[in-house]
């Protein structure tokens, strides 16, 4: 039997698999899952320039998004009204098996957000997709359910985090795949990394792993360690709940400038300060 790594981050573990898993389909075994995914893909995606093995991870990634809804709105006819368990599950599955094409959990807090639990109570199958299905495709546009630019970016920044945390044991070369690209020379997964990097650190703080949510920032934040370091328990606090994403990352680079500038300051006064001394 093929064995998952041993990953951990700080005091960071990932959930076992949970037992509704098995529960049964609400609506998914009487829609045509494969021919929805597909029309997804269609929408938007030129099958002539995107490489075959990133569309089929893709539409993977788009057959768990649906898998995840059905289990979703199971749980909430079951009166489990709070997402979060099943969001938690699915942020820690998908680091601990590298595997990005678990990781929907932005589709479903979006749809959780938007459907009425009085109304799916009633609705069965067909009726319950069609109930869903506006839903579904608001986050699609809103970019709650990727597209596939996005998903790509995301998928990248999912695996260099799995490397990070344990995956490197196996695949060694796969855990300098930063390194080897770079982040200067690619802006957009830079901010990706960014933006997952606040929303799994907000996820692990929620859980009480501190520590790890604190290592979730030096991995999302890698050009700026110092600054991290730096932060007491109530700044990170702020940062995570208290700001808005972009608000967060600029705060980061403001602390990082004014580090610099302090620097170079401190290094001007020294050195005019050694050349009066020298009689310069």
């Amino acid at each position: 039997m093929y064995q998952l790594p041993s990953v951990k981050l700080g005091e960071w573990e990932p959930l076992p698999e949970p037992g509704w898993e098995k529960q049964p389909l609400t609506f998914l075994s009487e829609i045509d899952l494969v021919a929805i995914c597909n029309n997804f893909i269609h929408q938007h995606v030129n099958l002539y320039d995107q490489p075959s093995r990133i569309v089929d991870s893709y539409r993977s990634y788009l057959i768990q998004a649906f898998k995840d809804l059905d289990c979703l709105v199971g749980r909430l006819k079951d009166r489990h009204l709070d997402p979060s368990e099943q969001i938690n599950y699915i942020i820690d599955s998908s680091l601990a098996r590298a595997q990005p094409w678990r990781f929907t959990s932005y589709l479903i807090s979006s749809v959780h957000a938007q459907l009425d639990i009085g109304q799916i109570s009633n609705l069965r199958g067909k009726q319950l997709w069609n109930y869903l299905k506006p839903m579904v495709d608001r986050s699609f546009e809103r970019g709650n359910l990727y597209k596939i630019e996005k998903y790509t970016r995301a998928a990248h920044v999912l695996l260099d985090i799995s490397f990070d945390i344990g995956w490197d044991s196996k695949f060694s070369k796969s855990s300098q795949l930063k390194a080897l690209e770079g982040m200067g020379a690619n802006p957009q997964r830079a901010a990706t990394l960014r933006e997952l990097g606040l929303y799994l650190a907000r996820n692990f703080w929620k859980r009480e792993f501190y520590s790890g949510a604190k290592q979730i920032l030096y991995i999302g934040f890698p050009d700026l360690p110092e600054v991290i370091h730096r932060l007491s328990k109530e700044q990170i606090e702020k940062i995570l709940f208290e700001m808005e994403p972009k608000k967060a990352v600029q705060l980061l680079f403001v602390e990082e400038t004014a580090k610099i500038s302090k620097n170079i300051s401190c290094n001007q006064i020294v050195e005019g300060a050694m050349r009066i001394l020298n009689g310069k």
